[in-house]
Formats: structure tokens, C-alpha cells, sequence
């Protein structure tokens, strides 16, 4: 938007240079423009209006464009934090392999396979890296008795949280540690806070294939990817260790491998497309097909596989921004 101003403001300089220079050096052309405003009272005025409507009309495609630009990018900003790539478990098309289903998570000894390489790797774009999963799950407030049937319960590795300082409490704004939650202690997101009605303190029930489950609500946090919003649509999360959520749903296992570029939220796009291929060259470290077993490595913005190869693991990486939609082009705009 500051160049279409720039170009506006030079074309706009150009135009009153050439009539002061016509000023200066013919005043009598001059002076001949200007008579016709008072003689044609009727279209002088017609003519003012419709450069008012004009203008009026530009401005405001302006505006809007600049307000939802920003909005876009805010909103992203936000949810996001400081996760910048995102390792799935989805399969590539074209393998054999299955092309969708709720299995597919990321095993968990693939899963620490993928830290060993990564630790003992040379990836000076990286920050850090975290495994998180996800289960969506019913959830009633006791004290409200307020229920939302879709909330994501989303287990955090407590051993891998400092590149991501996106759990922040909702009234102090203070950044809150995983691994401060006490035994039957989660962390509510502010939207899921909104819905049950819920405070600091309330007990809430998580149903896990109808067995109910108490937990206290610590705090009440921001609504970003570590606090459980996952999507632009359906923020509503709950926040808990991870090895919780995998003794609550008999998982080893996580959803996905949310890595951090260096730098902050909004400067580190340049440094996420380096630490892009960095990540995408440990992939090997942990692409040992077992004898017999087919694997796929496709590469998916969003839910689109723009290609795809032999590998042994299930891992697809992705832009984490292009995931949540929309987001890439704001971010390189």
C-alpha cells in the first residue's frame, strides 16, 4: 500500500508541476481554463462531485483492503506465535498408502528418532522444535454446567517448550510454563473459557470415549497455537503435558512436530525458509524403511500435496502458516 501512495503522490506532483509551469509561462491559457468554472455553474458542480465520489470510492477500497490486510495478519501472528514449520503425519498421495483417517499421528519412536537427528544436527536456523497432540473431546463446566462438544485437548512435551513462549495468561499477560501444571491441572483457552463460561479455579469434565475425566482449570490463556487454537474457526482448546494426554488416551504418539525459526513472531520469515530445508535434510535421519514397508515424504501447503517420494516415515512438513490459511501471502506481503 505505501507505493501505490508513493506512485500516487509523484503522479499528483507531476500534475500540479505542469499546470504551475503553464501558470508561469502562459498565464492567458491559464487564466482561459478558469473562466469556464463560473460560466458552467451546473457542470463545474457535476464534475466536483463525481471527482468526490471517485475519490471517495478508492479510499475506501483502500482502507478496507489495508484493515483486512492487517486484521488477517494480526489474527495469524497471534494464533501462530512462534512456530513457523509444521511436521504432520499425513500420507502422501501416489504411495499406496492410506490418503486420509484419524490415524495419523506421528509414532512415538519415530518421534524421538526425529529429535536425536535434530539434536545432533547442524541447524542454525532452527530454534527449537516440539511434538504436540491433539485429540478433540467434549468438555462441561461444573460450576456453569455450560458444555462445547469440540474442544482440542493438546499435550505439550514439558522437555522442548523453550522456543515456544506462546502460553500466555490471559489477564496478566504473563508467559506460563507447561510444566508448572500440578497433577489434574490444564490450561483453558480464553475461547473455550467463553463457551463453558469458565474462570481460574472451575472444575472442568473431558469425556474420553464417554468415561469422564475432572480437571482445574490453572489459568486462563491466550488463544494461540500452544494454547490449543488450532484453527481460525474453532479456537476452543484445553492445554495439558504431554505424557498426560498420552496415559489419558493410550497413545505413544503426537499429532504434529511444530518447529521454531529464529527470531521473534513476525521476523523470522527469511530464517523459516532456510530452517525449511535444514528441517526437510534430517528427514533421512529418520526414513529407514523397514524391509517390506512402503513410506511417503510429501511436501502439503495446507491440504494440497505438491509432491511426493519414497521415504520410511509418514512426516509431511509444511509452511505452519499456509496450514492456518491465508497466512503466507499476508506474512510475505
Amino acid at each position: 500500500m505505501n507505493t501505490i501512495m508513493y506512485v500516487l503522490l509523484g503522479i499528483l506532483g507531476v500534475a500540479v508541476a505542469a499546470v504551475g509551469t503553464i501558470f508561469v509561462r502562459n498565464r492567458i491559457i491559464f487564466l482561459m481554463g478558469l473562466r469556464n468554472i463560473p460560466r458552467r455553474t451546473a457542470q463545474t458542480v457535476l464534475l466536483i462531485i463525481g471527482l468526490m465520489l471517485s475519490t471517495v470510492i478508492i479510499t475506501a477500497a483502500f482502507t478496507t483492503g489495508d484493515t483486512v490486510d492487517y486484521s488477517i495478519t494480526k489474527q495469524t501472528y497471534d494464533l501462530a506465535g512462534h512456530a513457523d514449520i509444521i511436521l504432520d503425519g499425513e500420507v502422501g498421495l501416489g504411495a499406496g498408502g492410506p490418503t486420509s483417517g484419524d490415524d495419523q499421528n506421528i509414532a512415538g519412536d519415530e518421534y524421538r528418532r526425529f529429535l536425536e537427528a535434530a539434536d545432533a544436527a547442524d541447524m542454525p536456523d532452527v530454534d527449537g522444535y516440539a511434538g504436540i497432540l491433539v485429540e478433540p473431546v467434549p468438555v462441561v463446566n461444573s460450576r456453569t454446567s455450560l458444555s462445547e462438544p469440540d474442544v482440542n485437548f493438546v499435550g505439550l512435551d514439558p522437555a522442548r517448550m523453550e522456543a515456544f513462549p506462546d502460553i500466555i495468561d490471559a489477564s496478566s499477560g504473563d508467559v506460563l510454563d507447561i510444566i508448572d501444571l500440578q497433577a489434574g491441572e490444564v490450561y483453558l483457552n480464553e475461547s473455550a473459557a467463553d463457551e463453558l463460561g469458565a474462570s481460574a479455579g472451575d472444575q472442568i469434565t473431558a469425556y474420553v470415549e464417554s468415561r469422564p475425566h475432572d480437571y482445574t482449570i490453572r489459568a486462563i490463556v491466550e488463544d494461540t497455537v500452544m494454547g490449543g487454537a488450532l484453527d481460525f474457526a474453532a479456537k476452543e482448546g484445553a492445554v495439558a503435558p504431554l505424557p498426560v494426554l498420552q496415559d489419558l488416551f493410550d497413545e505413544d504418539a503426537v499429532t504434529v512436530i511444530l518447529v521454531s525459526a529464529t527470531g521473534g513472531v513476525r521476523d523470522s520469515l527469511a530464517a523459516a525458509e532456510r530452517a525449511e530445508v535444514q528441517v526437510n535434510s534430517q528427514q533421512a535421519a529418520v526414513a529407514q524403511t523397514p524391509a517390506g514397508a512402503d513410506g511417503t515424504l510429501g511436501q502439503h501447503f495446507g491440504t494440497e500435496c505438491l509432491g511426493a517420494g519414497q521415504a520410511g516415515n509418514d512426516f509431511a512438513v509444511a509452511d505452519f502458516q499456509q496450514l492456518v490459511g491465508l497466512v503466507v501471502p499476508v506474512r510475505r506481503g
